[in-house]
């Protein structure tokens, strides 16, 4: 410690005698030390000032940086001239490195003329009071507010949870066909039953049951459609050309058997021969029974499927034929669709 004290001494003295006018290159030349035991280094200021001085290499880095912060901008502490350097600090220009406070030059490994630029610290900003709370993470309910009107993009579809099997349309048309049952025993047993039920069958066929045109099965025909999916597509759509047509090119139809299907539709066709037959030994409630069964296989026919979950389950290996079968039983479920395809047969949704 006498080194560095007679050294401010001398520098004090010095500073006191010296007009604070003249220029501070000639009133800093201080000897710090011996000759022998000197260097001579050049430190620069933010600004661009450059202060030549020789100095002990037994000080402490944070001495010169003091002397250095007195020299640029005639700022100091006699008291504690530690203190003030604690805000700047000196950084080697030739390593670009900055040299530590608490060192002595000699352990810096500096050599004469050396470049030593004098820059402020960054000040760090002090911690307010609020700032846990600022910091604190959103709620999961605040997180859905915030971004309730922002789209979507590039998200993964979740299958859907396995208690959405029962959904509200499956339920209602469950609750349909067990009020049709129900009504059926009932009236089953009143004397006028055959007249309620021909009138039933009448107006359900002026809907569904049709005869195809003839014109209409030479026209699409001759555009390359064959002959049973003609007569399938005309009954379907009761002959109305636009529908027919977009049925036709409807690619989800193709893999119907429609060998079979032209069968079923001639057969549904004499649904009311069969049920009106005075031999046949039907009951009312065995005739309403067929209506329904034939209306469950006419709405599988014309059905739409929903190509999100045909594309969302192909994904998982399954070829296009196999899905579509699996979601025509299973009403566009994609649970009971993939229950169905793994082997587990769940029952039809009419059923």
């Amino acid at each position: 410690m006498f080194p560095w004290v007679r050294t401010k001494l001398s520098a004090i003295n010095l500073l006191f005698k010296t007009n604070k006018t003249t220029c501070k290159d000639s009133t800093m030349q201080i000897k710090l030390a011996e000759q022998n035991n000197g260097i001579k280094l050049n430190i620069i200021s933010e600004e661009g000032s450059v202060w030549i001085l020789d100095v002990s290499q037994t000080i402490l880095v944070s001495e010169l940086i003091s002397m250095a912060l007195y020299h640029f901008y005639n700022i100091s502490d006699l008291n504690d001239p530690l203190a003030v350097a604690q805000s700047y600090k000196l950084v080697s220009v030739g390593r670009k490195s900055p040299l530590s406070p608490n060192t002595v030059l000699e352990e810096c490994d500096l050599k004469s003329y050396d470049e030593l630029l004098l820059v402020e610290k960054n000040k760090s900003t002090p911690v307010s009071p609020s700032t846990s709370k600022s910091t604190k993470s959103p709620s999961k309910r605040q997180i859905i507010e915030a971004t309730r009107c922002i789209e979507s993009k590039h998200t993964k579809s979740l299958i859907p949870p396995h208690q959405e099997f029962n959904d509200n349309d499956i339920d209602m048309r469950k609750v349909f066909i067990s009020l049709i049952e129900v009504s059926s025993k009932i009236l089953s047993a009143r004397e006028d039953a055959d007249t309620i039920y021909e009138t039933i069958l009448e107006k359900i066929q002026s809907k569904l049951y049709v005869t195809p045109d003839k014109n209409l099965m030479k026209k699409f025909t001759n555009m390359g459609f064959s002959e049973q999916q003609v007569i399938i597509a005309l009954k379907l759509k009761r002959n109305n050309t636009t529908e027919t047509l977009e049925w036709l090119l409807d690619s989800n139809n193709k893999y119907l058997d429609y060998a079979s299907i032209v069968t079923y539709l001639n057969d549904s066709d004499n649904l009311h021969k069969l049920t009106t037959d005075k031999s046949s030994m039907l009951t009312f409630h065995d005739k309403i029974q067929l209506i329904v069964i034939d209306y469950k296989r006419r709405r599988l026919l014309d059905f739409k499927f929903d190509m999100e979950v045909v594309n969302h389950i192909k994904e998982m290996g399954f070829s296009e034929k196999e899905v579509k079968e699996a979601l025509r039983i299973t009403n566009n479920n994609q649970i009971s669709a993939c229950h169905w395809l793994v082997g587990d047969r769940l029952p039809r949704v009419e059923d």
